[in-house]
C-alpha cells in the first residue's frame, strides 16, 4: 500500500489527475484528504478558479493560501525550520537547469517550419508556444517522420522532472516556492491565477513555454499511438529514456486493457514483461495520464485496485500482466 500511495502524492504534486479522479482514490482510501492537504493544489483546480477584472483571489485561492500556511507550521513542528527560497535564488537554480539542458533546448528549432539559428531557445520555444495546438502537432509528426531521435531531444528539453528537484524537501515553504511549484503544474499562464506575478520573470516565461511543448508532446504521442503503429515504435525505438518508454509502455497496456488481459494477440506483442525500478515506474505513470487520462486511470485502479494483491504490499508492481509491441526492446 505504501507504494501505490506514493504514486498518488506524486499524481497529485505534478497535477496529473482530475478532481473526479482525487475524489474516488480518497473514496477508495488510496489517499487521504489529510496527506493531499499537506500539497499544492493540481492544475485541474486552478483550471476551475474564477479571477475577476480587479484581480482579487477567488474563494479557491484563498483556501490553497490557508492549507499551505497549515502544512507549513506543521514543518515547523517537525524540526527547525528553514528560511524560505528567495525568488532571486530560485531563478539562479532554474538557470542553472537551463545551461545543463542547453544542447536539448536548442533542437527546439527543428520544430519550426523555417528553422532561423539566429533565435535563441528562448525565443523558438515562445513561437512553439503560439502555434495552435493542431499546427503544432502537424509539425511535430512531420519532423518525427524526418529524424525519429528528435523525440529523445525534446523530451530532454521539455521534461519538467528536473525543475521539482530543484527544491528540496525542507525548502517547500514561501510565497516564491508555491509559485514556481503552481507554474511546473500550469499548462499555460492563464492557469497560474494569483500566482501570475512571477511571470514578469524571463526564466517563469520560459518555464511555461517548454512547459506548453511537453503537454503537446504527449498529446501528439498519444494521437498517433494507436493510428500509426510504424511511427510509433520508430518513436520508441529512438526514446533511448526509460522514463519515456516505460511511460509508452503503460500507455499501450491501458489502451489494450479494454481486452481481457489474459488475452495475448500473437505475432503483435509479448510478455509479460518485469516492472521497473520505482523512481521511473511513479514517472512514467505521471507522464502516461497526462498522453491518456481517461484510459491510464481507469488502467491505473484495474492494477491497483483492492482485489489486487499489489494493493496490500510495498511492491511497485502490477497486478495485471504487462504486455509490448513485438520489436520493442524494454529498457
Amino acid at each position: 500500500m505504501k507504494a501505490v500511495k506514493e504514486l498518488i502524492l506524486h499524481f497529485y504534486q505534478r497535477g496529473a489527475l482530475t478532481l473526479k479522479e482525487i475524489d474516488y482514490l480518497v473514496l477508495r482510501g488510496f489517499a487521504s484528504k489529510e496527506e493531499l492537504s499537506e500539497l499544492t493544489f493540481p492544475r485541474h483546480m486552478r483550471n476551475r478558479r474564477e479571477h475577476g477584472q480587479d484581480g482579487f483571489p477567488s474563494e479557491l485561492d484563498q483556501r490553497e493560501e490557508e492549507l499551505l500556511r497549515e502544512s507549513e507550521l506543521k514543518a515547523g513542528r517537525r524540526g527547525p525550520r528553514t528560511p524560505p527560497i528567495e525568488i532571486k535564488e530560485l531563478l539562479a537554480r532554474v538557470r542553472l537547469e537551463f545551461e545543463r539542458r542547453e544542447e536539448s533546448l536548442q533542437s527546439l528549432s527543428e520544430l519550426l517550419v523555417e528553422p532561423n539559428p539566429m533565435r535563441t531557445w528562448q525565443q523558438t520555444a515562445s513561437e512553439l508556444h503560439a502555434l495552435s495546438p493542431l499546427v503544432f502537432e502537424q509539425q511535430m509528426v512531420a519532423c518525427l517522420r524526418r529524424r525519429p531521435a528528435l523525440v529523445r531531444d525534446v523530451w530532454r528539453a521539455c521534461n519538467p522532472e528536473s525543475f521539482y528537484e530543484l527544491i528540496g524537501a525542507r525548502e517547500r515553504r514561501g510565497g516564491a516556492v508555491r509559485a514556481f511549484l503552481a507554474l511546473l503544474r500550469s499548462a499555460g499562464p492563464e492557469e497560474l491565477g494569483s500566482y501570475s506575478w512571477i511571470l514578469r520573470h524571463d526564466e517563469a516565461q520560459a518555464i511555461i513555454n517548454i512547459r506548453v511543448i511537453y503537454e503537446r508532446l504527449l498529446a501528439t504521442l498519444a494521437n498517433f499511438f494507436q493510428h500509426d503503429r510504424q511511427l510509433r515504435d520508430a518513436i520508441f525505438e529512438q526514446s533511448h529514456d526509460a522514463v519515456l518508454a516505460w511511460s509508452q509502455i503503460i500507455l499501450f497496456n491501458a489502451q489494450r486493457s479494454v481486452k481481457p488481459p489474459e488475452f495475448i494477440r500473437f505475432g503483435l506483442e509479448f510478455g509479460p514483461v518485469l516492472t521497473p525500478e520505482f523512481g521511473v515506474w511513479k514517472q512514467a505513470w505521471s507522464h502516461a495520464l497526462r498522453m491518456d487520462g481517461r484510459n491510464v486511470s481507469r488502467y491505473f485502479l484495474e492494477c491497483f485496485d483492492e482485489k489486487n494483491p499489489t494493493h496490500l504490499t510495498d511492491e511497485a508492481s502490477c497486478a495485471l500482466p504487462l504486455m509490448c509491441p513485438v520489436g520493442w526492446r524494454v529498457p
